[in-house]
């Protein structure tokens, strides 16, 4: 069979025509349920406990990025005469707070325009990429409906539903529902190992000689070379997602690169570093990384010009044979703009 590239890319299922943004994730996912009553119903049933969504009924409608006034667009809705259910799908780690799905709670059991209640069970599902175990405790157990009742929330990654998806595919007659799934497995699968030029980022912070009462009591440094450990809030002018690699500059230039081998979110940095207490646990969420052998340059990478306390992200390839960090960082941006992402 011949293959075909879109912009170069492989394209080896119809869902690989739309693209592999979160859109594009959320609209494939939400075709294949759309598609097949069988895969709806396998993860309705899934979510009957979590939800409490008890007789879950005829499948009625999905919709993808159905417009909901004063609360924004949702992501999927899987309806049912008996349930319904909004699905928040994110790629990435990112699990969305109570802020968000306050706003999907209220558009819930709301009053069409003849007065009449939606009475239906009600639920939200957040999909993710991390494991259960990661996001636990990082989303409301529950949120209120526009009618007071409280609205069950649940998550599942990514890897949950291309696992409802391979059992649904098994069970099904039809060919061309199995050759559907089939598909949607392949893709759903395919950006889960999927390698952009953005896996090989290094995120280069600097490193301070001296403690800071404030939110550590030993240096920044000996985190870093004595503990193999280093940290950083979700978000908050930090990133969202946590890093591959980290770089780590002190006296004027990059002193070491280093692989991330394990990555937790926590708000007690003493569970992982000596000689932290409870005065020093973060108020907000923190990445938290074990770092692996460090890669040393083989020749000095200046910092260039770059203000003290700057951060910067390039391309390790670019880290490891530029004269300075800031040639890396232009040098990386020039590569995103020809290649993109």
């Amino acid at each position: 069979m011949t293959s075909l590239k879109l912009h170069g890319r492989d394209v080896g299922t119809v869902f690989d025509l739309l693209g592999r943004k979160e859109n594009d994730i959320t609209y494939s996912f939400g075709w294949g349920l759309s598609q097949s009553d069988a895969l709806a119903r396998a993860l309705l049933n899934d979510l009957t406990t979590d939800l409490k969504l008890g007789d879950i009924g005829e499948l009625t409608q999905i919709s993808l990025q159905n417009h909901i006034p004063e609360t924004g667009y949702t992501d999927i809705e899987i309806e049912t005469d008996h349930a319904h259910v909004i699905v928040e799908a994110k790629r990435g780690w990112i699990v969305p707070g109570e802020d968000q799905l306050s706003k999907y709670g209220l558009s819930m059991g709301r009053e069409d325009q003849t007065g009449s209640r939606d009475r239906r069970k009600a639920g939200i599902l957040i999909a993710a990429e991390g494991r259960q175990e990661f996001a636990k405790g990082k989303y409301p157990k529950f949120v209120k409906g526009s009618d007071g009742r409280r609205i069950p929330v649940a998550y599942r990654s990514w890897t949950d539903l291309v696992r409802f998806t391979e059992n649904t595919m098994a069970q099904v007659r039809s060919t061309n529902e199995k050759r559907l799934l089939g598909e949607l497995v392949q893709y759903l699968k395919g950006l889960m190992s999927s390698r952009s030029i953005r896996d090989n980022m290094v995120y280069v912070v600097p490193l301070s000689r001296k403690p800071s009462e404030d939110w550590t009591p030993i240096p920044p440094l000996d985190i870093v070379l004595k503990h193999g450990h280093y940290f950083h809030p979700v978000g908050h002018s930090f990133p969202k997602e946590p890093k591959n690699y980290l770089g780590f500059r002190f006296d004027a230039k990059l002193q070491q690169i280093n692989f991330v081998e394990h990555v937790e979110v926590t708000q007690r940095p003493r569970d992982f570093i000596p000689g932290f207490t409870k005065k020093y646990d973060f108020d907000i969420p923190h990445y938290m990384y074990k770092l692996g052998p460090a890669i040393v340059p083989s020749h000095d990478v200046k910092s260039g010009k770059m203000w003290p306390g700057q951060k910067l992200e390039a391309a390790l390839d670019l880290l490891l044979t530029c004269d300075t960090l800031k040639e890396a960082r232009d040098r990386t941006n020039e590569r995103f703009e020809v290649l993109g992402d």
